[in-house]
C-alpha cells in the first residue's frame, strides 16, 4: 500500500490569471482526496498569497519577471514539505494552482534525491524551460524549468542553495507542442527529450512509456516525478486552462499516459495543475482532473 500526502498549493502567480488558485478546494469537494487501495492523507493547502493582493508588485522584484519575489517566497514552505513527505517514504502529491508550483515541488524531490536520481515525465503542452530573456510573457510559470536546471539569471538558478537541481538529460517531454524559439534552441543543443503531441497521437502509447522507463532504469534510476498539466489535452475537451493550445491529445490518451507511468511503481512525487474553473465548460476539464487523480490512486 501507497502513502500519499495531498499538498494543496493554490498560486495564480505564474499564469497572472484568477482561477488555478480554486483547484485545491474544488477537488477537495468533490471528494477526490480519498482511495479505496491506498493510503491518502490531505495536509490541506499551503498558503498562497492571490494575485489581486500583490497586483502592485507585479514588475517590482524583476523587469522581466512577474511576481517574482511572491512566487519565490511561496515556492520554499513546499519544497521543504515535499521533501519531507520523501523522507518519510510517502508519495507528495501537489495539486495546484499553475505549474510554477513545480518550482518548489521539483525543487524539493531535488533536495531529497540529488539531480542525477530522479527522473521527470512532464505532460505538458508547454515547455516551461524559458528564461527572463527568452520569454514574451514574463510569466514564471513557463520559465521554472530552466532555473532547476542550472540556466538562465543566476540568483534565481542559485535560489536553493543547490544548482543544478535537476538535469536536463533526466526530463521526458510528452505533449508538448508549443515550445517558443528559446525553447526550441535549448531542447536541440541539450539533446532534450521531447514527443509532441503529433508524435503522441501517431505513436502506440504503450511502447512510448516502455522506451521512457527502461530509459530511465537503464540509469539506475528509481525515482519519477510525474508532472500533468491538463493543457496537454486539446482545448474541445479541456476547455478550463489559462494557456490552451490546439491539436492536443485526447483524455483517453492522457489516461493512458498516466496509468502506464503510475503501473511502473516508480512514480514517488507528483504535481496535477492549470485547471482553471473560471474558463471550464460544464465542468469538462474537471472531470478530466478527477480522472486523473482518481487514476494515480486507484492503480
Amino acid at each position: 500500500m501507497k502513502t500519499f500526502d495531498v499538498i494543496g498549493y493554490p498560486i495564480n502567480l505564474g499564469c497572472d490569471k484568477d482561477g488555478n488558485e480554486l483547484t485545491p478546494s474544488i477537488l477537495r469537494r468533490d471528494g477526490c482526496y480519498t482511495s479505496a487501495k491506498h493510503q491518502v492523507n490531505d495536509l490541506g493547502d499551503l498558503p498562497c498569497t492571490p494575485r489581486a493582493a500583490v497586483m502592485e508588485e507585479k514588475y517590482a522584484s524583476h523587469p522581466k519577471i512577474k511576481f517574482l519575489n511572491p512566487i519565490l517566497t511561496a515556492s520554499r514552505p513546499l519544497a521543504e514539505r515535499v521533501l519531507h513527505s520523501i523522507e518519510q517514504q510517502h508519495i507528495p502529491l501537489c495539486v495546484g494552482g499553475d505549474h510554477v508550483m513545480a518550482f518548489g515541488s521539483i525543487a524539493g524531490v531535488g533536495l531529497a534525491k540529488g539531480a542525477d536520481n530522479y527522473a521527470v515525465i512532464y505532460i505538458d503542452a508547454h515547455g516551461d524551460f524559458n528564461t527572463e530573456a527568452s520569454s514574451s510573457t514574463g510569466n514564471m510559470h513557463g520559465m521554472h524549468l530552466s532555473y532547476l536546471m542550472g540556466y538562465g539569471e543566476a540568483d534565481i538558478a542559485n535560489f536553493w542553495g543547490v544548482s543544478p537541481l535537476l538535469k536536463p538529460q533526466n526530463i521526458y517531454f510528452l505533449g508538448a507542442r508549443a515550445l517558443d524559439p528559446g525553447e526550441i534552441e535549448m531542447a536541440a543543443k541539450l539533446n532534450m527529450y521531447v514527443r509532441s503531441s503529433e508524435q503522441l497521437n501517431a505513436s502506440d502509447p504503450t511502447e512510448v512509456i516502455v522506451d521512457i522507463l527502461s530509459d530511465i532504469k537503464s540509469k539506475g534510476i528509481d525515482h519519477i516525478h510525474l508532472s500533468f498539466d491538463v493543457d496537454v489535452v486539446d482545448p474541445r475537451y479541456a476547455p478550463g486552462t489559462g494557456v490552451p493550445e490546439k491539436n492536443g491529445i485526447t483524455p483517453a490518451l492522457a489516461y493512458t499516459l498516466v496509468r502506464q507511468v503510475v503501473q511502473s511503481d516508480l512514480v514517488k512525487s507528483i504535481d496535477l495543475v492549470e485547471l482553471n474553473a473560471n474558463l471550464d465548460q460544464n465542468r469538462m476539464t474537471e472531470r478530466i482532473m478527477q480522472q486523473v487523480l482518481s487514476i494515480i490512486l486507484e492503480e
